[in-house]
């Protein structure tokens, strides 16, 4: 791409010493990302990840712990799951139902990450190796849990990954704040790195106040 940023897998991303090297996750897997992202991707053959909350493909983002006034998306139909996959997107885990995973047991966490991963191992031929919680939600127990089925975790952390990360606790930059100022400068120059800084800070004390 012209502007010398590297797009890769996450698992390249992760093995990576490049300071300058992104990875493209889509989470929940709504029918945007297959009108949308799928031509502009597909026509310059780059990855990405679509982490797919299994219970509602074909439906809308209607899951039960959705909040009150939300807007509702149409979500990817499976042969739209699939037409990405033959294109180079790795389906990955979101869950069954979208839920608050802190707020559960340790069986039901087990059986919302299982049974999701089983239905993409199922579709796809392929069984998933990275997970992003629903609603960046997890604690020590829903960390432990993803441990021991995914290679890696997403959260909503609003943070460059360093170069060394947990793999449980990888943070994530949204691309609304790329939008506006942030195409103005370099993804990795110095007034983007501080601006995002900041910015994380500010969702952290929002979260807290709220």
């Amino acid at each position: 791409m012209q502007s010398g940023v590297v797009v890769c897998s996450l698992s390249e991303l992760l093995n990576c010493t490049a300071e300058d090297a992104v990875s493209l996750t889509f989470d929940d897997g709504m029918k945007s990302i297959h009108q949308h992202a799928l031509p502009v991707l597909r026509r310059y053959n780059l990855p990405a990840h679509i982490f797919l909350t299994t219970g509602f493909v074909g439906h809308t983002n209607s899951w039960p712990t959705q909040p009150l006034g939300s807007d509702v998306h149409e979500m990817l139909s499976w042969d739209e799951v699939l037409d990405c996959f033959k294109s180079g997107f790795s389906i990955d885990s979101h869950t069954v139902s979208h839920p608050f995973l802190s707020r559960l047991s340790h069986d039901e966490i087990m059986e919302e990450m299982s049974k999701a991963n089983d239905t993409i191992r199922s579709r796809t031929g392929i069984p998933p190796v990275h997970f992003a919680y629903p609603y960046g939600d997890y604690n020590r127990n829903v960390i432990e849990a993803a441990e021991t089925l995914y290679s890696t975790s997403c959260t909503t952390r609003l943070s460059y990954a360093p170069l060394a990360p947990n793999q449980h606790m990888i943070p994530r930059i949204d691309t609304y704040y790329l939008k506006g100022v942030g195409c103005r400068y370099p993804l990795f120059g110095s007034f983007m790195r501080s601006y995002i800084s900041l910015r994380g800070a500010m969702r952290v004390l929002r979260e807290r106040i709220t």
